[in-house]
This record gives structure tokens, sequence and C-alpha cells, in this order.
């Protein structure tokens, strides 16, 4: 069903240009990628007939991110190493594009994790994180940040700062199936390390998600709240989860070999005092017929050695204790540790600057137009205030009539349509190096041209071709027959330049142009009057 489905796609898009393609496969990819949190069924025939129709096509980047995906699948299913170096191979060839690097580095994450190499697995995290930006698929960050989240509270005394940074970016992506797993994956990890408060809420979270949106539940995110309510001590919640996880289990498979619902349903059974039946549990067929992580074979010793105990059969739960303390030492290194503690505080941190850098961001542009606002403005100003500076006023004439007659939305799409013909002027390369220039909207319909550098004269012809671009374009679907123009007044400063001083000396200029009949330029020297 999943190949016809893709296979009729492919005929879809063979009347598409590469772009829609490449945003068809980027869609599918999507889907898959959020599969993956519930079952594991069909997700690598789909991403192999991606990667073949991405390869086709010759769109790397599509390609590259279907086999890792394919891979993680793979690494899921207990094919750990082996994904590790594919992973590692498709890290390398992802260089070109930095996000879809960061978002291999979080598979390899996990699959180190997987196969016991704890402080390998952590640096990959730092990777999947480094040089994280606001462009990046909110999904992909989120992941990256609960992954590296999961290490840092892996020990008694952790720090939640990485925590709850992971579990906003994991609700903004708004994937149910990714919550539901995530909050469940903290709880799980809160409650083994005795943070038990911490684990009730991300429990009841995970939980309630499941129960509200029943389509993102999966086996192993149902396993999780077990064992948290396990270590609650809400023993009936825990038996209920159980339930929920080998149902969905039967249904849709395990979708990680770190997770074992057998395993936890003998751990609540061991709690009840049924040894036997944990035992039962353990010896599931079902269970024997799947592959297991580094993870699950230590907590697998650790739970044989209490149902022998539990049926008093001493000796063969001491060599099955001896075994389990072996197994937990070799993976959780006094090295391992401490470098894990280590990198998710640096981790915490870093995810805090790029938070902080992207609200600066927000806090200098203009949310209509996307130009720099009038604080950026003023930043910008203060700091070329060493260089001769030229700088215009910009504001639209009878913009009033246009909200007036149009409406207020009219109007934006009027404010929109010029700041983007600002931003294409003055991120064009034409004014050679060395030139800093600035396009911003100091408020209402008023903006801000400047220059560094330039002579006053080259700065009035420069402020008057927007006048005249402005004027020959098409605002007909917007403003009907109604003109949209612009009158302009120019300043220029030598240094020490007083920004507030060239402001009001431009302002004055655009009153004069205003005044002058609109719909012209106006400057400092002779015969600066420009209309036409």
């Amino acid at each position: 069903m999943v190949v016809a489905e893709i296979g009729a796609s492919v005929g879809r898009m063979a009347t598409v240009n590469s772009d829609e393609l490449a945003s068809d496969l980027d869609a599918q990819l999507s889907r898959w990628e959020a599969e993956v949190y519930r079952s594991l069924m069909w997700v690598i025939p789909a991403c192999d007939e991606i990667a073949a129709q991405a390869d086709a096509l010759g769109l790397v980047p599509q390609a590259i991110r279907a086999r890792l995906l394919s891979s993680d699948v793979r690494s899921r299913q207990g094919m750990a190493e082996a994904a590790r170096v594919e992973q590692l191979a498709l890290h390398e060839a992802a260089q070109a594009w930095p996000a879809l690097a960061r978002h291999a580095a979080t598979y390899l994450v996990s699959s180190c994790d997987r196969v016991g190499r704890r402080a390998e697995a952590m640096r990959w995290a730092e990777a999947s994180l480094r040089g994280a930006s606001s462009d990046d698929l909110s999904a992909w960050h989120a992941e990256a940040l609960m992954v590296a989240a999961l290490f840092s509270t892996s020990r008694a005394g952790a720090d939640y700062t990485l925590v709850y940074q992971a579990m906003a970016a994991v609700r903004v992506a708004g994937l149910p199936a990714l919550v539901s797993a995530t909050a469940a994956n903290f709880a799980e990890v809160a409650a083994e390390c005795g943070e038990l408060g911490i684990a009730s809420h991300f429990t009841d979270e995970a939980e309630a998600m499941m129960r509200r949106h029943p389509e993102a539940a999966a086996a192993l995110s149902w396993e999780s709240v077990a064992r948290a309510r396990l270590a609650l001590s809400e023993l009936a919640a825990a038996e209920r989860a159980c339930k929920e996880s080998l149902w969905l289990e039967k249904q849709l498979g395990c979708c990680d070999v770190n997770g074992d619902p057998w395993l936890s349903c003998a751990e609540v059974a061991l709690a009840r005092g049924d040894a036997a039946g944990a035992l039962a549990m353990l010896e599931h067929p079902r269970r024997l017929a799947r592959a297991s992580s580094a993870w699950t074979n230590a907590r697998d010793l650790g739970v044989r050695a209490r149902v022998m105990a539990g049926l008093q059969r001493w000796e063969e739960a001491y060599q099955w204790m001896v075994r389990y303390v072996a197994a937990y030492e070799q993976i959780r290194s006094v090295e391992g540790d401490r470098a894990v503690a280590e990198s998710s505080q640096a981790v915490a941190v870093d995810e805090a600057r790029r938070q902080s850098r992207h609200f600066e961001q927000l806090a200098m542009t203009d949310p209509l137009t996307g130009l720099p606002n009038r604080r950026h403005a003023e930043h910008w100003l203060a700091e070329h205030a060493d260089v001769p500076l030229c700088l215009a006023i910009a504001d639209l004439d009878h913009f009033k009539r246009i909200n007036d007659t149009f409406s207020h939305a009219a109007g934006d799409l009027v404010l929109q349509r010029f700041g983007a013909m600002l931003n294409e002027v003055f991120n064009r390369s034409d004014s050679g190096p060395g030139t800093p220039m600035l396009a911003a909207r100091l408020g209402g319909e008023e903006f801000l041209l400047a220059w560094c550098g330039i002579p006053c004269d080259a700065a009035m012809v420069r402020s008057d071709e927007i006048r005249k671009r402005l004027r020959a374009t098409s605002f007909a679907d917007i403003a009907g027959d109604l003109p949209v123009t612009a009158s302009l007044g120019l300043a220029f400063g030598t240094p020490p330049v007083n920004p507030s001083e060239l402001l009001r000396t431009a302002d004055l200029h655009l009153y004069q142009a205003k005044h002058g009949g609109r719909d012209r330029t106006v400057g400092p020297v002779q015969r600066q009057d420009m209309a036409g």
C-alpha cells in the first residue's frame, strides 16, 4: 500500500518543477519521521523508494534525509552498530547543508547510545545543536534537544534546565506523537533518578496526550508511563499502562530496542509479588524473537536476578546479579558520566544563548515587513557615527486614504510590498564591498534608508531611484486606481555624526517634499529637489 502510494506520487510529480518535487519529498519524509515514534512498519520501504526517487531527480539533501531515516529504523531494530557506520558517512555527505548535518548528528546520538558508546553519544548531542538557528525545522531541533536532555537527566541531582527547554521546543513542534514520547521518556528517566515530582508531572502530560490523541499512542510511550507509575508506587495505574503497551506492541510493534514492554511488565509483576508471572513475561515468545540493546540487556539481567530471588533460587539470583553489575558498570563508566554532566550543561547554556539570539532578532525586526525596526535603526546609526553618513526618511503619500478606502489590511499589504522592494534593493551587491547600508521601518508608513561612506549626491540619486521604482510598481490588486507614491527627505553628516540631529534634518526635508507637491525627494544641497 505504501509503495503504491509513493508510485502514484511519482506520476503526479512528473509535471512539476524541482522545487515542488523537493517540497513533496520533504513532506513525505516529515510524515515518516513522525511515524517512527509509533511504529517502524513500512518506514524502510517508503524511505528506500524516496531515496531512489531523489537520486533520479538529483535531489541530494532529500536522498540523504531518506537514507538517514532508514538507518535510524535499522538502529532502532537492533542493528545499531551498522547504522552508526552508515550515519557517519551520511553526516559527512550532509556537510553542505548544516541543518541536515545536525539532523544526522541527532541520529548518531541514539545509535551510539544503543551500542553503549555513551561519551561519544554526548559529543554527537552537542554537535546536533551546535550552530542551530531559527531556520531549522522545528521538529528536528526539538528532537535534538530531547535526545540531549535525556542524557543530562540520566543521573541523580541533574540540572533539569535542558529538559524544560526541550519540552517547550517539542510542544512548539506540535506533533502529538513526539510530545507524548518526549514527556514519557522524561518521566521514566526522572523516576529512575528519584525526581518523583518531575516524573509525576511528565507522566500526567504523556498519558493525557495519548488519551486525547489515540493516534499518537505508542507501545514504548505507554511502557515509559508504566515504569514511572511504578516508581511513584501507583501500581494499578502501572498495570493499566502495561496493558496499553502490550496491546499496541501487538498492533504496531516496538519502535526502539531500548524499550521492552515485557520487561517492564515483569517489573510490575514483581511489585505485585508475582515472581512466576514476571518470569513468564521475560520468556514471552514475542520478546525472545526481537533484538535488544546494551541498555535493555543490562536491565534484563537485573530483573532476572530479582525474579530468581523471588522464586528463592538464590544461587541463580547471585549469578544474574554479578552479570548485571558488570554490564551496568561497562555501560555507565565514571568517565562517561563525567562527560555527560559537563556536556549537558554546555548544551543547556548553548540552547539558552541560541534562544537569546533568536529573541534579540525578533526584538530588532518589524513583524509586518520583516525589515529592521526603529530600535535596530537607532543601534545601527549609533554604530556608524564615526564615518560619513547619508540617510533618507521615506513616507508613503496619502497612506490614510488607502486605509480608509480599502481597509487597514490593504494598507498592511502595501507596506509589505514596499518593504519587500526595499529589502531587494538593499540586498543587491552592486554597492560594492565596504559600503554599509540599511533599510528599516521606523513606524507607520515611515521608512529609513541609510548609506555609509558615499557622497551626498550619490545618496540623492539612490533615494530618487527608489521613489521612481515605487511609483512604477503596480498596487492595483490592493489599492485599485489609487496611486502609491512616497516623499523622501535626505540628510548628510560627517563624523562625528549626531544621529538625532541627522534625523531631524531629514524630517525637515521630508516636510518640504510633502509641501512641495509630494512624490519627490528633497536633500540638503543646491537643486536637490527631484520630482517627476
